[in-house]
């Protein structure tokens, strides 16, 4: 079923996580984790959720938008099954897909390929992050400048939710 959820919409139906934690490994969160190590709040693989901390959580996680919850999509893509993350961005129409390293190939398994394919045959670039690479899928007719503006508008995005994390660990410092 093709993705629904553009620009990191809201969408009020939402998959339940189970015991899925991967975004706790994948995403970096500034200040917690880097990408590719275990946030240290998280406990993977719990039946009941994976954070600690959830009600606590850092904004850059509430603000993590996972397609598996927002869509109807089947088990077997839930990134702790399928080995992918695919992540989408409030205001950015490009959808990045972060791979999990214990499991490298996993992009390239035909489900997550087509994934990927019907994502770009809706006008929507896709990046993905391996370990040791990244790589981008154009959707046909999709010109240089619009290239560039996506991956700005991702850097941006990346750089805001780092400051913001700054923002807040200065304001909680002064406050103590």
């Amino acid at each position: 079923m093709p993705p629904s959820a553009l620009q990191g919409q809201v969408i009020p139906k939402m998959q339940d996580c189970g015991k899925c934690s991967l975004c706790c490994k994948l995403i970096e969160v500034p200040g917690l984790a880097s990408a590719g190590e275990w946030c240290p709040h998280c406990d993977p693989g719990n039946p009941v959720g994976g954070c600690t901390i959830h009600s606590k959580r850092p904004s850059f996680c509430k603000n993590f938008h996972c397609f598996w919850r927002a869509e109807d999509w089947p088990e077997w893509l839930r990134p702790d099954m399928s080995g992918v993350i695919f992540e989408s961005l409030p205001g950015v129409e490009t959808v990045l897909v972060s791979v999990d390293p214990s499991q490298p190939d996993s992009w390239k398994e035909p489900g997550v390929r087509k994934v990927i394919e019907i994502l770009r045959r809706k006008c929507r670039p896709v990046i993905l992050r391996t370990k040791s690479d990244s790589m981008m899928f154009i959707p046909d007719g999709m010109g240089k400048d619009d290239i560039l503006r996506d991956v700005r508008q991702v850097i941006d995005w990346q750089e805001k939710q780092k400051w913001q994390h700054q923002h807040t660990q200065q304001t909680l410092a002064h406050s103590i």
